[in-house]
């Protein structure tokens, strides 16, 4: 049975579909031939995203801690997987792909002793081998929902957990804030007054669902 809550993926003639009992199947959009399906150890937490000859999924892992793995379109075989074995984390947002790197948003857990500390970051692994690029320790936590990262003309788009959610403009190589994108300083409290809900990529536009004030606007950025 195919799972209602993670939506088939079409792409270039193939239908990507995730069942209930974690398997993931690859079938032909003319006949309805499967091509490949394969049962995913773990709980599979996305509809599958496809980057050209790969799968990304996210899912659990060992130890209550998620994983990023990638699989080859063609075949179903593991190409590689990601999972921290310094500290758990847990996917806040689901991965985008873009420029090269899977970027993501996620909430780390520490153990010192009996002390347990979060940290909200946003990651970025190499689509090829899956190393990790950069990570960024989000500035200040805040109650607005977490927003996944986007691309936008070679640029990732994301929260980073400025008050009231603040889009910011990241280097998707180094993970560097980009001056002149969404964050001007004399803008600054402006912007932080408009609390960023839910955001898409629309051609070249970034287009966010804002509040101010008590109002809900779309606003769209280029």
């Amino acid at each position: 049975n195919l799972n209602p809550d993670k939506f088939p993926v079409i792409e270039n003639g193939l239908a990507i579909a995730v069942s209930n009992d974690n398997h993931i199947g690859v079938s032909n959009t003319k006949d309805g031939s499967i091509k490949w399906k394969k049962r995913i150890k773990g709980t599979i937490k996305n509809a599958p995203t496809i980057y050209q000859d790969k799968i990304i999924i996210a899912k659990t892992g060992r130890n209550q801690s998620d994983v990023i793995e990638v699989r080859d379109l063609d075949t179903g075989r593991s190409v590689w997987a990601f999972e921290q074995e310094d500290f758990k984390f847990q996917l806040t947002a689901m991965p985008t792909v873009g420029e090269k790197s899977i970027v993501f948003s996620v909430v780390t857990k520490w153990h010192s002793g009996d002390v347990v500390d979060e940290v909200d970051m946003v990651m970025a692994l190499n689509i090829q081998d899956g190393t990790l690029l950069w990570q960024k320790i989000k500035e200040k936590a805040h109650q607005s929902p977490k927003l996944r990262p986007i691309f936008s003309n070679k640029v990732i788009v994301t929260d980073m957990g400025i008050e009231d959610a603040v889009l910011v403009g990241l280097d998707p190589v180094t993970g560097e804030k980009l001056k002149g994108y969404f964050e001007y300083e004399e803008e600054k409290e402006e912007l932080e007054r408009q609390k960023v809900l839910n955001m898409t990529l629309y051609k070249q536009y970034v287009v966010a669902l804002q509040s101010e004030e008590d109002q809900l606007r779309i606003v769209c950025y280029r």
